[in-house]
């Protein structure tokens, strides 16, 4: 076949004549593109593609075609039998094959393509400009290409756009073009792809990965990863923290910061034993674990409520140990301390607590102030991160649909999962409110009113895994939160009472303090 001449007629497809060689098929090479080459070389659109080798559905299709029809992940449009006559290759086939190689250390069979795979075209400059693109690179977990070890992009570094990741003709031309004109691949000398390109994987992880061992898998299917899924809404945007090198090294056992024994066991039977006592009807642990009693919800509210004060007391005696002065100022004085003299930290404490602990102002922040009133309903407070889909995890959490369905799971040891979760999402919580203080324009009225500051920017990477018997919590901060804390050092700009001035105030408003002759001394000069 003589390679300038592009001829495609669809009359008889037995008899079609294309451009195109089966060896022009690379190792990892996508359906998107090889369908994209193909289309590329014999000058036809992806929607004349569809309509000739798709499945009887597509090819009856006059108007437009749905996007169940354009996915690239599943091949649900096209027929197999009809692609393979037409490209010598058994594309559905074989991108399943590199699917299942790529997830399998995941247990779930029943999982969302859109978890672990981007809905939008993720590229290396290189490889496209070679006109090849990789399955490996729509993959979450892998933030450079495999083989040149460079970043993967979204979007079209002219204007700017993403490109979605179906077989559409809007938006990537069949000549390797963004719509706003940047070229992708402007190899006009050898427009065939250049045989001299061989996608040789060079990434260590993604390589590690591909070859887990048989108990390294069952250790990766025997855990929960903490994504972003788990607990955001379906309308917001969800970033991609996790990659291989992390899921590897939570492999390594001096990677893991907590562990759940095994007393568990026992404690379940117990718990379940007691449970029967006062419910007869119920005959076995499973008919247990299978129902989720509201006394157990009002006890896991009441316990993630002692961790959100945990924390807080926790963060007055570190991270604050010499701003509580300023929250004291800035939750019984406000009136009385002017703008710029308010702490930042001060302002973020208090935003936060009050955001998680439903307190009407600032006022009832500190600990001698007003009792709050949600104390008395702790059932209908319910959680201290209710802003998250809370109510999605803790059912896939309870009805095994995050472990495998053989793993079954105790009361314990889901108040336990679940409670790490908690605590990690009020401290990312507060780290948000801590960047919203530090470049805060207004200082806080009597009643917050800041709206979607809670996000989970600052959320570590966090697993959890049950090996044997006992679960075990394996956490990463992000670079983020490092970046924070130190811009907190360096920009706080807190006016820093000091204690000098914090006495001086206490005396002025008449409340007592111990005496001591050195600083009365002091305070009189």
């Amino acid at each position: 076949m003589k390679s300038g001449k592009l001829v495609f007629s669809f009359a008889d497809l037995k008899n079609t004549k294309a451009t195109w060689r089966s060896s022009w098929i690379l190792d990892y090479e996508s359906p998107w593109s090889v369908i994209q080459k193909f289309c590329h070389y014999n000058l036809i659109s992806f929607r004349q593609f569809l309509l000739k080798v798709g499945n009887d559905n597509v090819r009856k299709l006059k108007g437009k075609i749905g996007q169940v029809h354009k996915s690239i992940y599943n091949l649900n449009g096209l027929d197999d039998n009809l692609v393979k006559q037409l490209i010598s290759f058994p594309l559905k086939e074989k991108n399943g094959e590199l699917l299942d190689d790529i997830i399998n250390p995941f247990y779930n069979e029943d999982f969302s393509i859109s978890n672990y795979f981007s809905a939008f075209l993720r590229l290396c400059p290189l490889c496209i400009e070679k006109k090849y693109h990789s399955t490996l690179h729509q993959f979450n977990l892998i933030k450079k290409c495999p083989f040149h070890q460079l970043s993967l992009f979204t979007n079209c570094p002219k204007c700017n756009e993403n490109f979605p990741y179906i077989l559409e003709d809007n938006s990537f031309s069949l000549d390797y073009r963004c719509k706003c004109g940047f070229e992708f691949s402007s190899n006009k000398i050898n427009p065939l792809p250049s045989q001299t390109f061989k996608p040789i994987l060079r990434a260590q992880d993604v390589i590690s990965w591909l070859s887990l061992k048989k108990s390294e898998i069952n250790k990766v299917r025997n855990s929960i990863i903490f994504n972003e899924h788990l607990v955001s809404r379906d309308d917001e945007e969800k970033s991609d923290k996790y990659d291989l090198s992390f899921l590897l090294h939570s492999l390594d056992q001096k990677y893991m910061i907590a562990t759940l024994g095994e007393n568990y066991d026992y404690l379940e039977k117990r718990l379940v034993r007691e449970r029967r006592r006062k419910a007869k009807w119920i005959k076995s642990v499973q008919t247990y674990e299978r129902i989720f009693k509201k006394k157990d919800l009002e006890d896991l509210h009441e316990k993630a409520d002692k961790v959100c004060s945990s924390i807080a007391r926790n963060l007055r005696n570190t991270t604050l140990k010499s701003h509580r002065g300023c929250i004291v100022e800035l939750t019984r004085y406000r009136e009385e301390i002017l703008d710029n003299e308010l702490c930042p930290l001060a302002i973020a404490y208090s935003l936060w607590r009050a955001r998680l602990q439903r307190f009407h102002s600032y006022k009832d922040v500190d600990n001698e102030g007003t009792q709050p009133f949600f104390r008395k309903y702790i059932y209908k407070y319910g959680f201290p991160v209710s802003q998250y889909n809370f109510s999605n995890y803790l059912s896939l959490l309870e009805y095994g649909e995050i472990f495998p369905k053989n793993n079954s799971i105790s009361r314990v040891s889901y108040s336990w999962i679940t409670l790490h979760l908690v605590s990690e999402l009020i401290l990312a919580e507060f780290y948000r409110c801590l960047e919203y203080a530090l470049h805060r324009k207004d200082p806080p009225e009597k009643k917050f009113s800041v709206n979607s500051i809670y996000s989970l920017k600052y959320f570590p990477l966090l697993i959890i895994r049950k090996e044997n018997k006992a679960y075990k919590k394996i956490k990463k901060d992000i670079p983020e939160l490092f970046s924070l804390l130190e811009n907190v050092k360096k920009n706080c700009n807190c006016p820093q009472f000091t204690e000098r001035e914090r006495r001086k105030r206490k005396k002025a408003r008449g409340i007592y303090y111990k005496s001591n002759p050195i600083t009365e001394s002091i305070d009189n000069i």
